[in-house]
């Protein structure tokens, strides 16, 4: 969905998502965002608050979590939770105007403060795979919150 909420309303995305057979050559995304996801999405230069795990630009098979502003660089903090086949994860984002929290089965793992989206900035959220080569990808959700605070 898009334009659904501000960082400056205190959004909380709280959704429970398990990953398919195969994580290679995936690119997986679950947050908050103003821009379109697609294979080539770097997540620079967009309004994001999110998990994501991009097998082509990273180099360990953990999640990690990235903030940006839209006007450069993700701030990207890996976490220490794997990226694991047929698992089930539950992810929660706790989004301010002055800092985002990271949650993976309710155990803080990253918090950002700086290079935050915009706080008059509408988002959407996002739970989205997308397989980097020709080769099919899936990615299963049982559960998406939004709280506006």
């Amino acid at each position: 969905l898009v334009n659904v909420v501000r960082s400056a309303w205190s959004p909380e995305f709280i959704a429970t998502v398990r990953t398919s057979s195969t994580v290679t050559s995936t690119m997986l995304f679950v947050g908050f965002t103003n821009t379109l996801i697609t294979t080539s999405t770097v997540f620079n230069n967009s309004n994001i608050a999110a998990f994501r795990y991009q097998t082509n630009s990273d180099t360990t098979a953990f999640w990690r979590t990235a903030t940006n502003d839209g006007s450069g660089t993700s701030d990207v903090t890996t976490t220490t939770i794997a990226v694991a086949t047929n698992t089930a994860y539950r992810f929660r984002i706790t989004l301010t105007t002055s800092s985002a929290l990271f949650y993976i089965d309710d155990a803080l793992v990253a918090t950002h403060s700086s290079n935050l989206p915009v706080s008059s900035t509408y988002m959407g959220y996002a739970i989205r795979v997308n397989a980097i080569t020709a080769v099919a990808r899936a990615i299963f959700w049982g559960m998406l919150t939004v709280i506006h605070k």
